[in-house]
């Protein structure tokens, strides 16, 4: 069973390739936007007809493709190829005077591990040379390869864009230090909560809150007394009752 599998893949693998010369102008425009809105994708892929370019199977691939791309910001071209030669020469010259372990070794040795250093770094930034998200055991070309195998026609990923939120923007550092003070100083609110829950203002409170309740149960406060609030009233009060009883008498 295992050497059918095999075998069909093999013939799938070679149909994709007799396919990779054909002329794909047909397709489809994909979208992935991220769950906090911050990144977003748009990826073109080519068939050669309509028909594939409707396909549900086709469709999902894209989508997928476009998934592929947000899921690694490292990700800036399609193929190795893809990368200009000025960024190449530049970046071998970076390699070149690195003297870490490259020191006192012939120029040819230098030259094949650089050149081995930069296949890799090259690689880790083109989309076809990444694992396929849904596959890990093969890689985006692969996954490619099986999708013409499928539809019977010629897959291209023309292109791509990723998006991200704020890039190329510097951010303010006045903005970054009101925040950081916002945080380091507590704000009014909170040093008036703090105020409030000292223990001298706690008994304050109580002894005002006693002295309501004793005023509200019939002018006795706490201990028999009186509120001192009704205290001058009282004496007001009972004077006048004693000069009016005289006045009679």
């Amino acid at each position: 069973m295992d050497a059918a599998m095999e075998w069909l893949k093999k013939k799938g693998m070679a149909k994709a390739d007799k396919k990779a010369g054909n002329v794909a102008v047909e397709g489809c425009v994909a979208s992935y936007v991220h769950f906090n809105n911050k990144i977003a994708v748009l990826v073109e892929v080519n068939s050669e007809t309509d028909f594939v370019a409707n396909n549900e199977i086709f469709k999902q691939f894209a989508s997928d493709v476009a998934m592929q791309v947000a899921a690694n910001d490292e990700v800036v071209c399609l193929t190795t190829d893809d990368v200009p030669e000025d960024v190449k020469q530049k970046e071998k010259e970076t390699e070149m005077a690195k003297d870490e372990d490259l020191a006192g070794k012939p120029d040819n040795i230098k030259e094949k591990i650089v050149a081995g250093r930069l296949s890799k770094k090259f690689e880790s930034k083109a989309l076809m040379n990444q694992t396929w998200l849904k596959d890990e055991d093969i890689s985006v070309q692969e996954a490619v390869k099986q999708i013409i195998a499928k539809l019977g026609e010629n897959i291209v990923v023309r292109r791509f864009e990723r998006l991200t939120l704020g890039e190329g923007l510097e951010k303010k550092e006045t903005t970054t230090l009101r925040r950081a003070s916002r945080r380091s100083w507590p704000s009014t609110r909170l040093k008036a909560r703090q105020r409030l829950r000292s223990p001298r203002r706690k008994r304050r409170r109580k002894r005002r809150k006693r002295r309501r309740e004793g005023g509200e149960e019939g002018g006795e406060g706490v201990g028999g007394r009186r509120p001192r609030s009704a205290r001058p009233f009282r004496r007001w009060h009972l004077g006048c009752q004693e000069g009016a009883h005289r006045v009679r008498g």
